[in-house]
Order: C-alpha cells, then structure tokens, then sequence
C-alpha cells in the first residue's frame, strides 16, 4: 500500500543521499499516511463492536467515525443496514408504548400486550400494563 511504497522511496532516498529537507517532507508524509491508518483501524473497530450491540446512539457515532476515517467497506454498509433495522426496532417500541397507554378498552389493552411483547417493550412496562 502507500505506506509501505512510502517506507521503501524513504529508504532509498536516504541511501541515495537526498537532500535533507524532502526527506522531512517525505517522513512528515509517512507519519500522516500512518495516522490515518490508525485511525481508521480503529474506527472499523468500534463500528464492528458497535453493530454487534443493540444500541442505536453508540452505533450511528461509530458510523460517523467510520465514515470520516474513509471507511468504505462491506462493514459499513452491513453497520448502516443494522442501523435501519434498530430505527424500526426502536419505532415498533414507540409505537407499542403509545398503544399501551392510550388502551381504553380490555380488548384495545390485550391487544397492545401482544403488539408490545412483539416489539421488545420493557418486561416492567408490559407489567405495570397487566396490573392496570
């Protein structure tokens, strides 16, 4: 890659005995290039842990990161897809909740419950719904 191309041109620019300050150029290159990598190693760490986790906020700052480091990979568009599905897994919730609260009726309540358990609403919410 670049880095390693870098690291070689560098290498013999030295023994070939070039001038002082295109090498520093060439080095201060080399450190960029270097950071970048990094950087980018470790965002690509963040949004693989991140997309294994149920956590919506967590996953959208480390596709953000990602996205800034350059990241341009399968993982990112696996990552971006599991953050629509936590959208709509968050959503359903929503939805649920309101269904629960606004539920007047025993029949509109039983079938709140149902719609709630489905959507993963809280186990103490769906409780607190069954005592009403």
């Amino acid at each position: 890659d670049n880095i390693d191309a870098l690291q070689t041109a560098l290498a013999a620019a030295q023994e070939a005995g070039v001038d002082g300050e295109l090498l520093r150029d060439a080095e201060e290159r080399l450190l960029e290039l270097q950071g970048a990598a990094q950087r980018k190693e470790e965002a690509e760490g963040k949004l693989a842990d991140a997309a294994g986790e149920d956590d919506l906020e967590a996953l959208q700052a480390a596709l953000d990161e990602a996205k800034e480091a350059g990241i341009d990979s399968e993982l990112l568009r696996d990552a971006e897809e599991r953050l629509h599905e936590l959208k709509a897994l968050q959503d359903g919730r929503a939805k649920a909740q309101l269904s629960l609260a606004s539920a007047t009726t025993s029949e509109a309540l039983t079938a709140a419950l149902e719609q709630a358990e489905h959507a993963g609403v809280d186990v103490q919410q769906l409780q607190d719904a069954r005592d009403r």
